[in-house]
């Protein structure tokens, strides 16, 4: 979970979640293709009081089981 609204009877809804305010941040992601895993990244922004999740960029390597810097 990346951040998640938690809503209450009383009203007293907030967010949870290590990525609620995050600004600008690379989150790893690996993507699979048959046998083969293919390494990544996405930057991203998220912002609670607009409830807007931004996804700036992302990469992904040429080929499988490849390194890959997060922002290049």
């Amino acid at each position: 979970m990346l951040a998640e609204k938690i809503i209450e009877e009383a009203g007293l809804d907030h967010w949870e979640g290590n990525w609620k305010n995050a600004s600008h941040k690379y989150l790893a992601i690996q993507l699979r293709k048959g046998d083969l895993r293919y390494n990544g990244w996405v930057e991203l922004s998220f912002k609670t009081d607009t409830e807007e999740l931004t996804l700036h960029r992302a990469a992904i390597t040429t080929g499988p089981k490849k390194t890959i810097t997060a922002g290049y």
